[in-house]
């Protein structure tokens, strides 16, 4: 089982996420101007939990059992990007179960971002096309998940909006996002703004030691995370 990385799982009061190891160095130029170079692969997430709290003798065996569990960095988890959904907005119109509406025409309001990808897309792209229900208007910044067949969950963030187009109730986006994509896409795949999160490893080795707290004092740890593709 890969456990999901919460604030509700993990007390943790802040986290820092970025994304390294896309640009490479060469040294500087004649006129003192760094040399570099983006990868193809785009780096991938790094990602501190800052402050997490233990103050009580079940907080300090919850985060003990957590790291025996996931055996020093050898097993996958899943951490969440942030706490709550970024986007917000009326919410997908949907039927009922049997595909009914109201006697009046109208829709449950699911509360929910709906979104799949309108058009395929190869590896490695780093432009979209998406079609998205029940959100406010896109700007950038926003972040998302795709459940790829084989690369599993991986997060992504909306870089620029270069266009957006109303489909009904649908509205199809055009975004140039960041990191490029980690596996190709069809038409139809669905995409995840509501619980954006990344399939990441604990940084620890089994010779480095446990993060320090003292029993019967409030304590506050620090545990990293780094996206894996050792699947």
């Amino acid at each position: 089982m890969t456990d999901h990385i919460t604030p509700s799982l993990l007390r943790y009061s802040s986290v820092r996420w970025r994304l390294g190891g896309s640009i490479h160095g060469g040294g500087e130029s004649v006129f003192g101007e760094s040399q570099t170079r983006r990868s193809d692969g785009g780096g991938r997430w790094f990602a501190e939990l800052g402050s997490i709290q233990i103050n009580t003798d079940a907080h300090a065996q919850l985060v003990e059992a957590l790291l025996l569990d996931w055996n020093n960095g050898n097993d996958k988890v899943l951490l969440h990007r942030r706490a709550a959904p970024l986007i917000v907005g009326g919410g997908s119109l949907v039927p009922f179960s049997d595909g009914a509406t109201f006697s009046d025409g109208s829709s449950l309001v699911s509360g929910q971002v709906n979104a799949e990808f309108a058009a395929s897309a190869a590896k490695r792209a780093t432009t979209l096309s998406v079609r998205v229900w029940g959100a406010r208007a896109f700007m950038g910044g926003e972040p998302f998940t795709v459940i790829h067949p084989t690369m599993e969950d991986r997060l992504y963030g909306t870089a620029r909006v270069l266009s957006s187009v109303a489909d009904g109730e649908a509205t199809v986006y055009s975004l140039r996002i960041s990191p490029p994509l980690r596996e190709a896409v069809t038409s139809g795949d669905q995409i995840d703004f509501n619980k954006p999160r990344c399939t990441m490893r604990l940084d620890m080795s089994g010779d480095e030691p446990w993060p320090t707290y003292e029993p019967g004092w409030l304590s506050r740890i620090n545990l990293r995370f780094s996206e894996t593709f050792r699947l």
